[in-house]
């Protein structure tokens, strides 16, 4: 149990503290802005990944609370709850966020490269569209 609760802690300072506030929000961030990149964007950017980490972070650690837990007959049901929260909400939490910052993106991408005929031919049959 002790192992759990330093490892939540560890993980908090990982990533909280060191990929979020210092990197992320910090260094990358400004790096970004250094680059070019506008700096309303780089915020967006980096925002819109938080979002995306938070959310992973909290279901680690809503997990770390079931592996917690010592009462066997509680496992199989918390550990469903987990699994559902995980299906149901972390996926619907991270697809708002990440369209959101492809969006942001765009203007930054390299435009697609035209396909000719002749690249048709390394493609299967069912992807060419």
């Amino acid at each position: 149990m002790k192992d759990l609760v330093d490892f939540e802690k560890r993980l908090t300072t990982l990533l909280l503290e060191e990929l979020v506030i210092e990197y992320l929000q910090g260094e990358w961030r400004q790096w970004l802005i250094d680059e070019g990149v506008d700096p309303k964007a780089a915020g967006i950017w980096s925002a819109e990944v938080y979002q995306v980490i938070d959310e992973f972070y909290s279901r680690i650690v809503r997990l770390l609370r079931v592996l917690k837990i010592r009462e066997s007959k509680e496992i199989p049901l918390e550990l469903a709850r987990w699994a559902t929260g995980v299906t149901k909400i972390t996926a619907f939490e991270i697809v708002e966020p990440m369209e959101y910052l492809l969006k942001m993106l765009d203007p930054y991408l390299p435009p697609e490269p035209e396909r000719g005929d002749e690249d048709d031919d390394d493609m299967p049959d069912e992807v060419i569209q």
